[in-house]
C-alpha cells in the first residue's frame, strides 16, 4: 500500500477513482500541514505523481521526463477540478483519517472546499454516505419533516461533463443541483430570514456545458402610480392616530382637520368644504358639479415591488461516439428528473423539486473561477425544459437507435429578487448580480 508520512490517504481500494475512458486509476495524497492535494495516477507497474492542487485551487501538473503527466491526465483532472469533485474526495480523506473538528478541515483545505462542493459526491459520479462527513458538511435545517420519500426518488445525480473531451481552457456553464430548503420564518422580526448564501452539503449533482450563445440578464422592478388627495391624506392621519394612540385623539384629529377647513376663505374652503360634503353624502363628484374642478390628487410614481428574473438557455448536443451517447442521455434525464416534483411515502404531500446554483466558470490556464464579466445568478428554479428529438427536420439516429443531435431549452427563475446589498458597497470592475 502507498502511503505517504505527513499525508493523508493512500492507495487503498477505497480511496481509488477511476477515468471512464481509459480505466486508469487515480488516488490522492492530502498534506497534513499545507492542505495540498497530491493526484497521482496508479500504472501496473509504477505510480507517478501527475499534479499537485494547491490551496488556492491552482493545478501544477508535473513535467518531469519520467513520469509527465500526459494530455489525458490533465483532461482528466481538469474535469474534476470544474466538478469540485478532486476536493470532495480529498476533503471526504481528512474526515476520515484526520480526526480534525469540521472547521478545522476546512481551513486546512483552504479555497480546496469551496461552497457548492459537496463531499458526498465522488469523482466518477457515485456517491458516499453524506452521514459520514461527520458535519464537514452540514444540510441546513428546511424546517418540519414531512415523512420519507416515495420509493424510487433519486436525491443523487452524479457530475456530467459535454462534450466529454471539453478543451480546458474553454469558459463553462455549470449546473449545481441542490437539494430544496424553504427559508426559515424569523418570529421576532415576522419575517423571512435571508436563504442561506453557503450551499455547502445541499449539492446532489451537477452539469457542465460549454456557454452557449445568446446569454443575457435583465434587472426589473415594479412601480405604479398612486395619488393621495388633501382630504385623504387628512382622514389617513386620522386612523394612523386611531391606531397608534387612543381614540378619542383620532376624534381630535378629525375635528382639527374640519376646523381648518373652517379657517380656509376663497377657493380653498370652497374646495374642501364640497370634498368633504361629498364624501359624507356619498356623492364623490359634488365638487365636480358645483364648481367644475377636482382635489389635486397628488399623483406620484411609487415603488411597489421587485420581480424575479428568468433566464433561458438553448444547448445543441450531438454525441460522437457511445460514450458521449450515454453522457447526454444522463444530462437530459438530469434535468428532467430534478425538476419533478417529489411525492411523499404517504402520497399525502407533494415537496418542491430540486432547485440549482448556476455559474459562468472563467477558464485561467489550470483554474477556474466565477466569471466577473457577465452576471451572477442567485439560487434558480427550474421551470421548464424541452427537448427536439428532430432538430434538423428528419429523423436521424446511429446504428444503436440514438438520435444524432438533441436540441435541449431551459428556462430557470431565481427563487428571490436581487437587492442592493447583494453587490455590496465596494466600486468593483465586475458586474455582479
Amino acid at each position: 500500500m502507498t502511503t505517504k508520512d505527513g499525508y493523508y490517504g493512500s492507495d487503498a481500494v477505497e480511496n481509488k477513482f477511476s477515468d471512464p475512458a481509459t480505466n486508469e486509476s487515480y488516488f490522492t495524497l492530502v498534506n497534513e500541514k499545507t492542505g495540498e492535494i497530491e493526484i497521482y495516477n496508479e500504472k501496473i507497474s509504477d505510480e507517478k505523481r501527475v499534479a499537485t492542487m494547491e490551496t488556492d485551487g491552482s493545478v501544477v501538473y508535473n513535467n518531469d521526463w519520467l513520469s509527465s503527466a500526459t494530455e489525458r491526465d490533465e483532461q482528466f483532472i481538469d474535469i474534476g477540478v470544474m466538478t469540485g469533485s478532486i476536493k470532495n474526495h480529498a476533503a471526504q480523506l481528512v474526515n476520515d483519517e484526520s480526526g480534525l473538528t469540521p472547521t478545522d478541515a476546512r481551513s486546512l483545505l483552504g479555497n480546496n472546499t469551496e461552497a457548492g462542493d459537496n463531499p458526498s459526491q465522488s469523482l466518477t459520479g457515485g456517491s458516499v454516505d453524506a452521514s459520514s462527513t461527520d458535519g464537514l458538511s452540514t444540510l441546513p435545517d428546511g424546517g418540519q419533516d414531512l415523512g420519507e420519500d416515495r420509493a424510487g426518488t433519486r436525491n443523487k445525480f452524479g457530475n456530467h461533463v459535454f462534450p466529454t473531451s471539453i478543451d480546458p481552457g474553454q469558459d463553462v456553464l455549470k449546473f449545481n443541483m441542490m437539494k430544496y430548503v424553504p427559508k426559515k420564518f424569523d418570529q421576532k422580526t415576522f419575517g423571512f430570514e435571508d436563504r442561506a448564501k453557503d450551499t455547502r452539503g445541499r449539492s446532489i449533482g451537477s452539469v457542465i456545458l460549454p456557454i452557449p450563445a445568446g446569454i443575457g440578464d435583465a434587472n426589473a422592478v415594479s412601480w405604479g402610480g398612486n395619488s393621495m388627495s388633501a382630504v385623504q391624506a387628512a382622514l389617513a392621519q386620522a386612523a394612523l392616530a386611531g391606531i397608534t394612540k387612543k381614540p378619542g385623539e383620532a376624534v381630535d384629529s378629525l375635528l382639527t382637520s374640519a376646523q381648518k377647513v373652517a379657517d380656509n376663505s376663497g377657493e380653498v374652503g370652497t374646495a374642501l368644504a364640497n370634498t368633504l360634503a361629498g364624501m359624507a353624502s356619498g356623492n364623490q363628484n359634488l365638487i365636480t358639479r358645483t364648481t367644475g374642478a377636482i382635489l389635486n390628487p397628488n399623483l406620484d410614481l411609487l415603488f411597489q415591488a421587485p420581480t424575479l428574473r428568468p433566464f433561458n438557455f438553448n444547448f445543441s448536443l450531438s454525441p460522437r461516439d457511445p460514450k458521449e451517447a450515454e453522457t447526454v442521455m444522463k444530462i437530459i434525464r438530469f434535468f428532467k428528473q430534478g425538476m419533478s416534483p417529489i411525492r411523499s411515502k404517504s402520497n399525502l404531500f407533494l415537496k418542491s423539486p430540486h432547485t440549482f446554483q448556476l455559474q459562468y466558470l472563467l477558464r485561467e490556464g489550470r483554474r477556474s473561477r466565477e466569471h466577473p464579466f457577465i452576471n451572477k445568478f442567485k439560487e434558480c428554479a427550474l421551470q421548464s425544459f424541452g427537448v427536439q428529438y428532430t432538430p434538423t427536420g428528419n429523423y436521424s439516429t446511429f446504428s444503436d437507435g440514438v438520435m444524432t443531435q438533441y436540441n435541449i431549452s431551459m428556462t430557470f427563475t431565481e427563487l428571490e429578487p436581487v437587492f442592493n446589498d447583494d453587490y455590496g458597497d465596494q466600486d468593483l470592475a465586475e458586474i455582479g448580480f
